[in-house]
């Protein structure tokens, strides 16, 4: 199925992923495709954060729907 990710700076892309790819697994597709480390990141979806250990159809997510990549900003 095709979902939408969008980023804080408005940049929304495609991915392709499956109802029981891991949000490690999806994490790891951001990475190779935008370079957001996944320590980095946090997934949303519906207002919910995205677990590890979990997968897509635990949090219901449907062909077309939107996911939000945050970014963790790591300081000194």
């Amino acid at each position: 199925m095709e979902i939408s990710f969008k980023t804080l700076d408005g940049v929304e892309r495609l991915y392709k992923v499956s109802p029981a790819d891991t949000i490690e697994d999806v994490m790891s597709d951001v990475q190779n495709k935008v370079c957001i480390p996944p320590d980095q990141q946090r997934l949303m979806f519906n207002g919910e954060r995205l677990e590890l250990g979990r997968i897509l159809s635990d949090y219901n997510v449907q062909p077309d729907s939107r996911l939000y990549i945050l970014t963790r900003v790591v300081g000194c």
